[in-house]
C-alpha cells in the first residue's frame, strides 16, 4: 500500500530560493473524483506522465498511487482535461531535509506552498525560516481545489482570510 504522508505551508520572502536543487515545470488535471473520496490525476513533469488515485485518510496522511503511461497516450488525456493546474516546482535541501516548493502560474498565480513529506505523521520536522503559516489539510488549498476552484475566482473576503500570510 502507497501512503504520502505530507505537511504543507504557506512560504515568506524568496530566501528558499538559496536551498534549490532542482526545479522543473509540472501540469496537471483532474480526471474525476468521487462520492467515496477518491480523486483520479494525470500529471506532466520532466517529459513523463503519471496516473494518480489518491484518497484522503486522516489529517496530513493519503492513500496514493501512481503509475507511469506512455508519453503519446498521456499527451492525448491531458489534451482533454478540463481541470488543470500548472506549477514551477523546486526541489529544495535544507538541513539534511527534503522541501518542495510549488509557485503556482495562472489562475492560481501567485500562490506559493512548501511541502514535506514524512514516514509517519509524527515525525519531526524542523521549520525552515521561509515558513510562514501551516496549510496542512485546508481543503480549499489542495491542488484539486485549485484545479476546481483557482484563487483567482475567489471573492476578496475569502482571499484576505486565506491568503493572509
Amino acid at each position: 500500500m502507497q501512503l504520502e504522508i505530507e505537511r504543507r505551508f504557506f512560504i515568506k520572502g524568496n530566501n528558499w530560493k538559496e536551498y534549490i536543487k532542482e526545479s522543473s515545470f509540472i501540469e496537471q488535471g483532474y480526471l474525476a473524483a468521487s462520492a467515496s473520496g477518491w480523486i483520479i490525476r494525470i500529471r506532466s513533469e520532466k517529459g513523463k506522465y503519471k496516473l494518480a488515485l489518491k484518497k484522503h485518510i486522516h489529517r496530513i496522511s493519503n492513500y496514493e498511487f501512481e503509475y507511469e503511461i506512455p508519453c503519446t497516450e498521456g499527451k492525448v488525456i491531458m489534451s482533454h482535461v478540463v481541470q488543470k493546474i500548472q506549477k514551477k516546482r523546486h526541489y529544495l535541501l535544507y538541513k539534511q531535509q527534503e522541501w518542495i516548493i510549488d509557485c503556482f502560474e495562472d489562475a492560481n498565480f501567485p500562490l506559493k506552498i512548501a511541502e514535506i513529506e514524512l514516514q509517519k505523521e509524527s515525525d519531526f520536522i524542523e521549520l525552515p525560516h521561509f515558513i510562514s503559516k501551516e496549510i496542512s489539510g485546508l481543503k480549499c488549498l489542495s491542488n484539486y481545489q485549485l484545479a476546481e476552484k483557482p484563487i483567482n475566482t475567489w471573492d476578496k473576503e475569502t482571499k484576505e482570510r486565506l491568503l493572509n500570510y
